[in-house]
């Protein structure tokens, strides 16, 4: 498993990706990018979903990024 930044999603080598047998490494690996990326609310449900609005945002905002728009 590679990273080469904060806001760029992990890729996952070929021997590192899910495929069918290999669950209890896979989800190890996702929950620890996760929790080092802060961002395990989207996999528990504590991060809600945002309200729906008729806003356009006007920057992108980052992928890990807690409380994203309801566009996004």
């Amino acid at each position: 498993m590679t990273s080469s930044g904060l806001n760029i999603p992990p890729m996952f080598n070929d021997t590192d990706k899910f495929d069918g047998t290999n669950w209890p490494t896979w989800s190890n690996n996702i929950l620890s990018i996760a929790s080092l990326k802060e961002i395990t609310g989207y996999l528990d449900g504590t991060t809600t979903k945002p309200a729906i609005t008729t806003l356009m945002p006007t920057t992108e905002t980052l992928w890990n990024f807690p409380n994203p728009s309801g566009d996004e």
